[in-house]
């Protein structure tokens, strides 16, 4: 069975809900071996391991494949200016892109900077991705993590909307169900490059932790 996107559904058609992490490893790092390290958490997680299709009636599901459409570069470019670049470059999520990562070396330390679509995890999920990069980085064995997204009973279950809140949503979506329009792929696409011809982040950077890679 496809899980279903329910709670993320407004992320899909978004041009800018994206994850960004930026973690610096000290030591010395072979950038082969930190692209093997990433490219095989890649495969050791089922959001990573998917991509998103759309079916009949506007509904959007994950759907596993056999190889991962995330993407992993080396590349000896300031950070930001790496942002800056791929902001502007939708993630191809009917592919199966929701993550880019790169690795730019140095003498003195190595960084790695995570570019991720939030239908691959919201912040706290990222960081997991990191983890398990660098527990495979350090030769850990890393098992796989299946994707886990809210159902529609959870949702309607666990969580109660104010009054307002329930009234407004459902006077939204019975005007939405009377336009009977769904996006397509195309609208996707054109969506983001018409938001980002006009747009460029403003990049706020804070340092949290340190990872360390020593031989």
């Amino acid at each position: 069975m496809k899980p279903r996107i329910l709670s993320e559904r407004a992320n899909l058609f978004e041009p800018n809900v994206y994850i960004h992490i930026l973690v610096e490893i000290s030591g010395k790092v072979s950038p082969k071996d930190l692209v093997y390290a990433i490219k095989t958490a890649y495969t050791k997680n089922e959001s990573t391991m998917s991509r998103i299709v759309l079916a009949e009636g506007g509904t959007a599901y994950y759907e596993k494949m056999e190889q991962s459409g995330c993407k992993t570069f080396v590349s000896d470019k300031n950070w930001q200016d790496i942002i800056n670049e791929n902001e502007k470059i939708p993630f191809a999520l009917d592919k199966g892109e929701l993550i880019r990562s790169f690795v730019i070396p140095s003498q003195e330390s190595t960084l790695l900077l995570i570019m991720a679509h939030h239908l691959a995890g919201d912040g706290k999920s990222i960081s997991y991705f990191v983890k398990d990069i660098l527990s495979i980085l350090s030769g850990q064995a890393k098992s796989f993590t299946p994707l886990t997204i809210l159902t529609k009973e959870e949702l309607l279950g666990n969580y109660s909307f104010p009054l307002k809140v329930r009234l407004f949503l459902k006077s939204n979506n019975r005007r939405w169900n009377k336009k009977n329009v769904f996006f397509s792929w195309d609208d996707y696409y054109n969506i983001h490059n018409s938001y980002w011809n006009k747009c460029q982040s403003h990049i706020l950077f804070s340092k949290i932790g340190r990872a360390s890679c020593r031989e």
